[in-house]
């Protein structure tokens, strides 16, 4: 859309075989693109990550879908230093993803230890990318992907995405498991 006017400029289809199951509180267009000025990324649950250039045309499609969803894909793309970052959790094995930005390779994925599916979206955090998922909050180290650190005390299903400020993330969740908020230092140890 333009921002100016409003008026629409382009609209793309993305391919997908079928459609992914969602809740009458979701939908199959739930995660919020991302963009660096050149490119816009964007995922679906039922097809996964496409990058197109702010003309519209095509730079690259990463497919990971359909994930498995009870209720819909809820986590959007973050980019920050040319990598997108996607937290793709499922009803199945989930991941920590990191493409390159430009050319759409994978740079690294992680499987997350996670029992159940759930909406945050990734953090970055410095050297480090912060998930706040099923009971708990992970911090993987941005070049590499390897987990640094995991604390418990989230509720079972997380929609919130974690915040940092300064030297503290924050993260929390309501729901089946209880209320709860974290604060967290870049080490993993609560602050008080």
């Amino acid at each position: 859309l333009d921002t100016r006017t409003g008026r629409e400029v382009w609209r793309r289809e993305v391919p997908a075989g079928v459609i992914e199951k969602t809740t009458s509180i979701n939908s199959p267009a739930t995660p919020t693109p991302a963009t660096d000025g050149e490119r816009v990324y964007s995922y679906f649950g039922s097809f996964g990550l496409v990058a197109l250039t702010v003309a519209g045309k095509d730079a690259w499609t990463h497919p990971i879908g359909p994930h498995p969803h009870h209720m819909g894909a809820g986590s959007s793309p973050v980019l920050a230093g040319g990598v997108l970052y996607l937290n793709a959790e499922t009803d199945g094995p989930s991941s920590l993803l990191a493409l390159d930005a430009h050319t759409g390779k994978v740079r690294w994925q992680t499987p997350r230890r996670t029992r159940q599916a759930g909406y945050a979206s990734a953090a970055v955090w410095g050297e480090l990318v912060v998930v706040a998922g099923h009971e708990r909050v992970t911090a993987y180290g941005r070049q590499d992907g390897r987990e640094r650190w995991s604390v418990a005390g989230l509720s079972q299903y997380v929609v919130p995405t974690a915040v940092a400020a300064g030297d503290l993330a924050f993260a929390t969740s309501s729901g089946p498991g209880g209320n709860a908020l974290l604060a967290l230092r870049r080490d993993g140890r609560s602050e008080e």
